[in-house]
């Protein structure tokens, strides 16, 4: 069972509060498996539409992926300006060419306050955030990314559109 529980305070997410389907991803940006894995969550999202809430934790695989936190820390330093989405799909349209200096040019793009985001980076909530995430993935026996809960339950199916697919249509009715 997935640990803690959905936090509307704490975690980010998409789609609506209320939905039948609660889809929580645990990822790093920098994981190709993760990558394959946004264009499935995106064709769910399409697909299900307000039936889906989808929730975003940070699993940073860092001996894996050496900038495996600072694509998290620049996720969420856009977060606290309302940009975390915004970055989140920046990070996987870019993936295989992001480096330290990309991610301030990400910035840019997503047109956030250079300064604020700058100190955002630096700020230990920001860290503090992302550990949590990480965490709560322990906790829920999260051993690699992408692994996916479906409302609070894990998916251990193959990552694949249709079998993600009808499992969560299968919980929706």
């Amino acid at each position: 069972m997935l640990k803690p529980f959905f936090n509307i305070n704490h975690d980010h997410f998409s789609g609506a509060t209320t939905a039948k389907i609660e889809l929580v991803q645990f990822g790093d940006f920098q994981s190709r498996n993760c990558f394959e894995a946004y264009h499935i969550i995106k064709f769910l999202q399409f697909k299900m539409g307000n039936n889906l809430k989808f929730v975003f934790r940070h699993f940073p695989r860092i001996t894996r992926h050496p900038l495996s936190m600072e694509t998290a820390i620049a996720a969420e330093a856009a977060a606290r300006q309302n940009k975390f989405w915004h970055m989140h799909d920046l990070l996987f349209a870019n993936y295989g060419n992001i480096t330290r200096q990309a991610l301030t040019q990400f910035a840019k793009e997503i047109e956030i306050d250079p300064l604020l985001y700058e100190l955002h980076r630096e700020d230990k909530k920001v860290f503090r955030k992302i550990i949590s995430d990480f965490e709560s993935g322990i906790k829920s026996g999260v051993t690699d990314c992408p692994t996916f809960f479906i409302n609070g339950l894990r998916y251990n199916g193959p990552i694949e559109v249709g079998q993600l697919y009808k499992t969560c249509r299968l919980l929706c009715t």
